[in-house]
This record gives structure tokens, C-alpha cells and sequence, in this order.
């Protein structure tokens, strides 16, 4: 099996990046994240939004799918982009990092955080609860597994069990199997901190 890396970088920048970014993620990734054809084809799919002074205004839409569907897939998503400026697209890439066999529990990790994130995204309550919280060098998973307990249904549905719950944790802050893969829970910090 060929898995193919794709990525839309989509323009945010404006008046107000940090609302054009919120803007962008619920009008094209959270409905994208709701279309049961994509996630039905997808190995892995992940956004997260980023801004200057480090990166341009923008958020960025990852799949991984594999070659035999990649074009029913990228096509399901280009429904979703509307009017959207697309700045770049990577892809297809073959040889990218979490195409490899040993980032499968990356790629099924970065899905999950997420769709967790998404819950939460754009609600300046939720913001400001994890901030309080947040410390990836000393965080604690069990006050923010019982936030997320509380918000995220996608949460509740992954870690319904004592060994769903042990497997979330262990992987959550665990760096990706490869140079520049950062934790999943990184993947909070990007949807749901970020502005």
C-alpha cells in the first residue's frame, strides 16, 4: 500500500488573522472533518492555524490517503474549499515521514487529537480553561483528560475504556517517529490555544 501525504495551505491573513483563522477552520476543516466520505478514505487528516511572525497567516489541512483514492479524496476535499485561496498544495507526496509504516499510531493519533480539538475550537471559554491548564512539561493528563471528558464527545467515544484511556495518554505528548514530528497534543495548542 502507497500512502500519498497532501496539504493545503489556505490564506488567512487580513484585517484580523486571528479571526480570518478561526473563520477558515469552521467554514472549510470542521465541515471537512463532518464528511464521512473523507474520513471514510483518509489514513490520517489533521489541521492546525498559523500566523506571523513565524509563518504566514494561514491554516493548514493535511491528509494521508492512500494512491488508489488519492483523486476521490482530493476531490471530496476541493468541494469543501469554496471560495478559498488555497496559497500552496503539497502533494502528492509519497516519501513524506508519516507515509511510513512506523508512523501508523502517529497518523491515527493526529486524526483523534484533532477531531478532540475541533470540539472545542472557537470557544473563548474552552481557550481560556486549557491555557490555565497547559504545560506540556508537567501538564497533567488526568485534569486535562477530565476537561476534555467534559467538551469533546469525540473524547468520550476513544476513551470510553481504562486501555483506550492509557493508550490516548501515552501517545498524546509522545514526539512523532521522525525530525520535526511533534506530539500530537501539539495539535491542541494549534486549534485551540492559537488565535
Amino acid at each position: 500500500m502507497t500512502l500519498l501525504l497532501y496539504r493545503w495551505h489556505l490564506d488567512a491573513a487580513g484585517r484580523d488573522p486571528p479571526a480570518e483563522r478561526r473563520r477558515v477552520v469552521d467554514t472549510v476543516v470542521v465541515p471537512v472533518f463532518q464528511d464521512a466520505a473523507i474520513l471514510g478514505m483518509v489514513e490520517c487528516i489533521y489541521a492546525g492555524k498559523y500566523g506571523r511572525p513565524t509563518d504566514p497567516d494561514e491554516v493548514r489541512l493535511t491528509l494521508v490517503v492512500e494512491e488508489g483514492v488519492a483523486i476521490q479524496a482530493i476531490g471530496a476535499v476541493a468541494v469543501h474549499l469554496g471560495g478559498e485561496r488555497v496559497t500552496q498544495l503539497v502533494g502528492p507526496t509519497p516519501g513524506d515521514a508519516l507515509c511510513r509504516a512506523r508512523a501508523a499510531w502517529y497518523r491515527a493519533r493526529l486524526t483523534d487529537v484533532t477531531r478532540i480539538a475541533l470540539d472545542m475550537h472557537g470557544d473563548p471559554a474552552h481557550r481560556a480553561a486549557l491555557l490555565a491548564m497547559w504545560n506540556p512539561s508537567g501538564a497533567s493528563d488526568a485534569q486535562l483528560g477530565a476537561y476534555f471528558s467534559t467538551h469533546s464527545p469525540v473524547y468520550r467515544e476513544l476513551c470510553n475504556t481504562d486501555d483506550a484511556r492509557a493508550a490516548f495518554w501515552k501517545d498524546f505528548w509522545r514526539n512523532g517517529p521522525g525530525p520535526g514530528l511533534s506530539h500530537p497534543g501539539h495539535w491542541v495548542e494549534d486549534l485551540v490555544l492559537a488565535e
